[in-house]
């Protein structure tokens, strides 16, 4: 068996750490997505099918500012939760409707609200 050169072993002893590194800062990755996902709810906001870009845009700041609530009431606190655009989707034949999808987070305690009118 030959043995690793004194330069090789500095190298060898980092790449070892960071390999045993790599999976601890994955799994905790993982944990935190898990986390911040029960944090947060899909909440969706139907439109006119002929709605323009403006009124899509007014829709997704009223929902920022909290003057429209595309959850209907369901959170409870919907202060405490801060509203992201995940997606519009488009209806078929049946439900022509503009669909917009959105992510309610759930604020950290430290994070600041956001603005309301």
């Amino acid at each position: 068996m030959q043995k690793i050169p004194k330069t090789w072993k500095p190298i060898v002893i980092l790449v070892l750490f960071a390999v045993a590194c790599g999976g601890t800062a994955q799994r905790e990755t993982a944990s935190v997505t898990r986390e911040r996902e029960a944090e947060s709810v899909q909440c969706s906001l139907s439109l006119a099918p002929h709605s323009d870009a403006a009124a899509i845009q007014r829709a997704v700041q009223a929902v920022t500012d909290g003057s429209l609530d595309p959850c209907a009431g369901a959170l409870p606190q919907r202060e405490l939760y801060a509203a992201q655009l995940a997606r519009i989707d488009e209806g078929d034949g049946a439900d022509p409707f503009l669909v917009l999808v959105f992510w309610m987070r759930l604020l950290h305690p430290l994070q600041p609200s956001p603005l309301r009118p």
